[in-house]
């Protein structure tokens, strides 16, 4: 079989082994899932909602709204069944019903057929006949007001019930049965009725317009509450799936099914850290991805930096069901994900991998001065890690020695002069210096001067580091140039993992693509080197700047280490 090109590619095999798509752990309470739905899904879309225990309510009201223009409800006629063996109708005085002024029982669940705070017209029975026998309970109503019920514009509660609960656990059904609604013309002085639902059907090309984001079934826990605003938090159906892309840049995915978004609308997903260092709020529409035969929805979040793999963060998935807003957030981190898969004796072949990512991390948190804890050994010479095969050397044993040293001709920053590259005598580009920015994004940074530099552009060229070219020449525009004070410079970010001991030349040229400057070659490896002489010969630096470039050292090895882990598996693995 192929050899990986790419680490993800090597990699997402682990992740899938050690549960890449966990399903979250059940609350302790218990939980009645209340469906409802209608024979009529357009005008009142299903929904389910889940009523915990812990919110101290024994009473579910399911509620219908829905918002039509320009007309006034005339009549309507159903049946609302539910599950005896789960809710039962609550006859409490004022819940459902009350006493009239003349002392006949009224109903409240028909909520715009009032007129002066009266229902008009409204036949009802709680207990029909034909439902007598059996688990199923039912209310069945009519009703008729040739001057019309109120105007229905805006969100109207068309039907509410209340119920008892009876079994706190479980799944249970709530269904509106329409068999007729019809509407007349707001301002009408003659009855000219027009149909919604005529015959358990919505009648096509019906006047009546309604408005599919404010209509729908919802269920909620306590009394009939005209304020609710249905919210669907923590929706098990938007469970969030992540999974390291290992770069030098590390890289976290995220991952929702498309088959639980369904129809839902305005998809977006939020990070956030916790001490408010980053927040990304990202439209998921049109970013998708298949994994394994499976179809997801999929964010790419590229903040997270090395040294901050201790932290943890918040990942929101929002989406819109017919005006309910459905919310999932998750804790989310880098330390945890890798914690996570070193539980897994699967995953064995990249314990090392994952240890010197931690020791990457916790070097880079030093350097940094942002986190004392060391990511690793706190934590991991403790249960369940502890009896792991071979992670305990990993852990104890120091992983310090890189595998093979670098040529000496590569050991520095250099001008090239050689078989691919000629010196330029009277160069109109000027080379000023390159450093590795060790950030958000690793990358390295070319700095040069030019007079102009409309047309122009950077070549980078990527080699290994046996000098075989990587991959096509990149041409960085002088539109994408950053203004550095006197001169320019310019960003490379393009390197993986397994990458850092690859050689990265850089060119200014012209618009014709040639050379108008001297090429400058550079890798992580030269960067480290270039510090690591510098810190066993410091000359005048003070003791801060010594103590600076001692652990920035430990970082740059710390990196070193971890792309030397990935080359080795790359090597040695195919997949």
């Amino acid at each position: 079989m192929k050899k990986c090109i790419s680490v993800l590619l090597c990699l997402i095999l682990a992740f899938s082994s050690v549960s890449l798509f966990a399903v979250s752990a059940s609350a302790a309470e218990n939980i009645l899932t209340v469906n409802a739905t209608s024979n009529i899904p357009e005008l009142f879309p299903g929904s389910s909602m889940e009523i915990s225990s812990a919110s101290g309510s024994n009473q579910v009201t399911v509620t219908y709204w829905y918002n039509t223009k320009n007309y006034c409800m005339l009549n309507c006629e159903f049946t609302l069944t539910y599950d005896r063996d789960y809710l039962e109708y609550d006859h409490t005085k004022n819940v459902n019903e009350k006493l009239n002024d003349r002392g006949n029982l009224v109903p409240l669940f028909v909520k715009n057929a009032f007129v002066k705070g009266e229902p008009k017209g409204i036949i009802f029975n709680t207990n029909p006949a034909s439902f007598a026998e059996g688990n199923i309970g039912a209310i069945k109503a009519n009703c008729t007001n040739t001057n019309g019920y109120d105007v229905c514009e805006g969100k109207s509660a068309f039907i509410s019930v209340t119920f008892n609960v009876k079994k706190n656990s479980g799944e249970t059904n709530v269904n509106l049965q329409i068999k007729t609604l019809g509407f007349r013309k707001d301002g009408e002085t003659t009855v000219n009725p027009v149909y919604l639902v005529s015959k358990s059907q919505i009648v096509k090309n019906s006047p009546v317009e309604y408005v599919t984001d404010k209509s729908y079934s919802v269920a909620y826990a306590g009394p009939y509450n005209e304020k609710y605003v249905p919210v669907v938090d923590n929706d098990k159906n938007l469970e969030i799936s992540m999974n390291l892309e290992l770069t030098v840049n590390l890289k976290t995915a995220f991952y929702v099914k498309k088959a639980a978004v369904g129809d839902m609308t305005d998809l977006r997903m939020n990070i956030k850290y916790s001490d408010d260092y980053s927040t990304v709020d990202k439209d998921l529409t049109n970013s998708e991805a298949t994994v394994d035969g499976v179809e997801y929805y999929k964010f790419v979040y590229e903040g997270v930096n090395p040294q901050r793999m201790y932290d943890e963060y918040k990942v929101t998935v929002s989406a819109n069901d017919n005006g309910i807003p459905h919310y999932r957030t998750e804790t989310k981190g880098v330390k945890s994900y890798i914690y996570k898969a070193l539980t897994d004796s699967k995953n064995q072949k990249w314990y090392t991998i994952f240890v010197d990512l931690l020791n990457y991390g916790s070097a880079g948190q030093t350097f940094k001065g942002y986190h004392d804890d060391e990511l690793i050994n706190s934590d991991l010479s403790k249960s369940p890690y502890v009896n792991i095969k071979a992670l305990t050397n990993i852990v104890n044993v120091e992983n310090a020695k890189l595998k093979s040293k670098i040529k000496v001709t590569n050991d520095y920053i250099r001008e090239v002069n050689d078989d691919k590259f000629r010196k330029i005598d009277n160069p109109e580009a000027e080379y000023k210096g390159i450093q590795l920015v060790l950030g958000s994004v690793i990358a390295m940074k070319y700095h040069f001067n030019i007079a102009d530099p409309a047309g122009k552009y950077v070549r980078v060229l990527h080699y290994d580091s046996n000098g075989n070219e990587v991959s096509v020449p990149v041409y960085i525009p002088a539109e994408e140039f950053l203004s550095e004070n006197d001169h320019y410079a310019v960003m490379y970010k393009d390197l993986k993992a397994n990458q850092m001991r690859d050689l990265v030349y850089f060119t200014v040229v012209d618009s014709e693509k040639k050379p108008i400057g001297n090429t400058t070659r550079f890798s992580i490896v030269s960067e480290y080197y270039i510090r690591k002489n510098q810190m066993e010969n410091p000359g005048s630096l003070s003791d801060s700047d010594k103590e600076y470039v001692n652990n920035l050292v430990a970082y740059e090895k710390a990196m070193m280490i971890y792309g030397d882990s990935v080359i080795y598996y790359l090597k040695n693995n195919s997949d």
